[in-house]
């Protein structure tokens, strides 16, 4: 199984961020990002836990425990086995693309659909 730091560097790339934009994100700075990915230190637990909502995945797949990432809770608690709040695949991949995209891209698809974050 991948290590954090294989597995932070695969999930930072495939959404085509760089390590500025996740510093930017978490809170971080861009020298941090590039110490969990060479391995040369590990996020805290709330780090850790930030990194799991932005990407959406379990704190065992982010450690390398598991190649699972499905998550039975979401970032604000949700369960996805309440059938009361289902949406579609397509609806979640929007969502999730969203909340992983730069704040500048975050703001263009606010401005192009013309509605304000409150």
């Amino acid at each position: 199984m991948a290590t954090f730091s294989e597995r932070l560097f695969e999930l930072r790339r495939q959404r085509d961020l760089t390590q500025l934009d996740l510093a930017n994100y978490i809170g971080l700075n861009k020298q941090t990002i590039s110490q969990y990915e060479r391995g040369v230190r590990r996020p805290d637990i709330e780090t850790l836990s930030s990194l799991c909502d932005y990407f959406n995945v379990s704190t065992d797949y982010m450690l390398g425990k598991s190649d699972v990432t499905i998550r039975l809770v979401d970032s604000v608690g949700l369960s996805k086995l309440d059938s009361s709040f289902v949406l579609s695949e397509f609806e979640e991949k929007l969502i999730d693309a969203y909340r992983q995209a730069p704040e500048s891209r975050r703001e263009a698809v606010r401005t192009l659909l013309n509605v304000s974050e409150e």
